[in-house]
């Protein structure tokens, strides 16, 4: 998976052969895609994605563009790429809980206010706030949330590494 960005390119910058072909404009709008994405995910701040996409802009050889993405376009692993669907997860989760208490609450309050002929004071407003809280906290929270989530599928597959490679040794001792 860490690959896949690098073979977007018209040659693999990170050759040697490569380094002084000169970058076309689809080079350089995969390099200003990754920055967009490192930027989206809170891998880079704005004055960081900023001069890196000045430079994306002004690309003239691929033998440049390690220097911009290398640290980026290989944080696109598999742990990573699952961090992100499962991120993608709990934000669908969050939108569904918010669209299914807004549509309830203002279901009732219609009824309520058709069978008392008065609609009143629109109090799913009160519910509808409530649930979205979660939906708000992460998706302002996207970068921090998936480095959380990230962490947590690391120190699992750690774990993992640890007991398979643990299982062996006690079985033979």
């Amino acid at each position: 998976m860490a690959n896949s960005v690098w073979s977007r390119f018209s040659t693999d910058p990170r050759v040697a052969a490569s380094t002084s072909t000169r970058a076309t404009d689809s080079d350089r709008d995969v390099v200003l895609e990754v920055l967009r994405s490192a930027y989206a995910d809170g891998r880079l701040d704005v004055a960081e994605h900023d001069a890196r996409t000045s430079r994306a802009l002004e690309l003239d050889v691929l033998g440049d563009v390690p220097a911009l993405i290398g640290d980026l376009a290989g944080a696109d692993d598999p742990i990573r790429a699952q961090a992100r669907r499962a991120y993608d997860q709990l934000v669908r989760e969050a939108r569904t809980l918010l669209l299914g208490v807004a549509a309830v609450s203002l279901v009732l309050w219609l009824l309520i206010g058709w069978a008392t002929d008065s609609l009143g004071f629109f109090w799913p407003v009160v519910p509808i706030a409530a649930a979205s809280v979660p939906w708000l906290w992460r998706t302002v929270g996207r970068g921090p949330l998936i480095g959380r989530i990230e962490d947590g599928l690391r120190r699992n597959a750690a774990d993992r590494e640890r007991l398979h490679n643990r299982r062996p040794e006690e079985g033979s001792a």
